[in-house]
């Protein structure tokens, strides 16, 4: 799903750069932290294939916003009504996947922001 905001061209103007000269002026997606009920309902049918067609009624009924989503956990979707152990496994394991690359995308924009990147490893 990809759900935009703005370039990265206010934020360098804000840092006091030139937007021309930031690495990436591509738009990035909004983090889900930010992202409404259908934005998650719209993810959910997305990434969770047939189990998104199942149970988004489910997160909609439940008014299941960007950051309750990422705070959920497996428990939380049996809560739910998600009885199968199955699918509660395979949408837990979409939810991570959405977290591990929300953050990473977090990481790259503090490493933008403060001019420092990742120290590279000898080999």
């Amino acid at each position: 799903m990809v759900i935009l905001h703005g370039s990265s061209g206010g934020r360098e103007e804000a840092l006091g750069r030139s937007p021309n000269k930031s690495v990436s002026t591509r738009a990035r997606p909004r983090p889900p932290a930010l992202w409404t009920m259908q934005d998650v309902v719209q993810w959910f049918q997305r990434h969770c294939g047939d189990l998104g067609e199942r149970y988004s009624h489910l997160f909609h009924q439940n008014n299941v916003n960007g950051r309750i989503l990422l705070r959920m956990n497996v428990s939380a979707l049996e809560r739910m009504g998600i009885i199968v152990s199955e699918h509660r496994e395979e949408i837990f394991r979409e939810i991570l996947k959405l977290k591990f690359k929300s953050d990473i995308l977090e990481l790259q924009d503090l490493e933008r922001q403060t001019g420092l990147g990742m120290p590279q490893t000898k080999k």
